[in-house]
């Protein structure tokens, strides 16, 4: 803490993001008169919960994409029964607030639709709000803008790099 001995500053390389979200949803809560910490527990939970579900639906649909719709059912069901995504995402940890960011971004990256042409744009935003909850996740999506690049889909590259430094600044 600030005021404990041996403190020699606060930690470095954190966003506030998450925590400003979390914030502004306990002041909220306060103006409507809920200040019981388990009531507003248990609707910070819930709404994290119901928010890692996007999670669950974009690892349908990617793997119905790469795969075939009895595989995306498999791994909707263990997505939400046998994994840590529906335990840990109540729990209010930064890394997994970002997973379902991620999941959405990747199927955008993946969806090739001539009346989605921004995709990469609208990739790019999302994958940055991953990256402005989490900063360690930048090294994702460095390794997405990277591959194309290296591949030479430079429109690709340059849309998915603005809808990331719109979101993230």
């Amino acid at each position: 803490l600030p005021w404990s001995e041996g403190n020699r500053g606060g930690p470095e390389g954190h966003s506030f993001t998450y925590v400003g979200f979390n914030f502004i949803f306990f002041y909220l809560a306060k103006l409507v008169g809920i200040v019981d910490p388990m009531l507003l527990m248990f609707f910070n939970r819930l709404i994290h919960g119901i928010f890692s579900l996007v999670a669950i639906y974009y690892a349908y649909k990617i793997t119905e994409k790469l795969s075939n719709t009895k595989n995306a059912i498999i791994v909707a069901w263990l997505l939400a029964l046998a994994t840590v995504i529906p335990f840990m995402s109540v729990r209010n940890l930064v890394e997994l607030a970002a997973v379902p960011f991620l999941i959405w971004g990747s199927w955008l990256l993946l969806v090739e639709n001539l009346k989605y042409k921004h995709n990469f744009f609208y990739a790019g935003l999302i994958i940055g709000c991953a990256v402005s909850f989490r900063y360690q996740i930048a090294v994702f999506a460095i390794s997405i803008g990277a591959y194309y690049f290296f591949t030479w889909k430079f429109k690709e590259f340059f849309l998915f790099v603005a809808g990331l430094i719109i979101t993230f600044v």
